[in-house]
């Protein structure tokens, strides 16, 4: 059942990605800036992936104020947030901490999605977020991906006016990082 459940769960969001990419390719997806709560759509997200983040017994913690607000549009944002943590969880081992974080700087909110996982090698990181590479690997339970989820991610934060990038450091963990505008 854990398994069938598991597959289900990557075909669902695989082809939810997959949608989303191709209207937003198509010029179909439609942009409906909005102010919004990074907080609530954090908690949100955590929630939604609560049997992923029970079953490698994780600790999440948004480090997030109530009244920290952008103005983007809710579904892509959530879109990005929920991509991030899915491959938190991902690369993370049992009983790791992933920590979702929001703070204020000039005119942007700067999101970051921080893990304890295994991190990524520098000579991949420039291919994350290039169709052309389509970089892809394992979770630490064989769990599989297509790369095409920080594509995602990529377009819907500039879309939104923003830009996204990542640090990372082999076995010590991930933090990417996005801004959005406040207005």
């Amino acid at each position: 059942v854990k398994i069938i459940s598991k597959t289900a769960k990557s075909g669902y969001n695989l082809l939810e990605n997959l949608l989303y990419w191709a209207r937003s390719q198509t010029g179909k997806l439609l942009y409906s800036p909005e102010i919004i709560n990074i907080k609530e759509i954090s908690n949100e997200v955590i929630e939604l992936s609560n049997t992923s983040i029970k079953n490698k017994d994780l600790e999440v913690i948004v480090k997030i104020n109530d009244n920290i607000l952008a103005f983007a549009d809710k579904n892509t944002i959530t879109t990005v947030i929920r991509n991030l943590v899915s491959n938190a969880i991902k690369y993370s081992n049992n009983k790791d901490k992933i920590e979702i974080m929001a703070s204020v700087q000039n005119k942007n909110v700067i999101v970051s999605v921080k893990d304890e996982g295994v991190g990524i090698e520098k000579s991949a990181i420039d291919k994350l977020f290039n169709l052309d590479a389509n970089y892809s690997t394992l979770g630490t339970n064989e769990e599989k991906g297509t790369g095409l989820g920080l594509i995602l991610c990529k377009d819907f934060v500039e879309n939104n006016g923003g830009t996204i990038w990542v640090e990372s450091k082999l076995n010590k963990g991930t933090c990417f990082y996005f801004t959005i505008p406040i207005n």
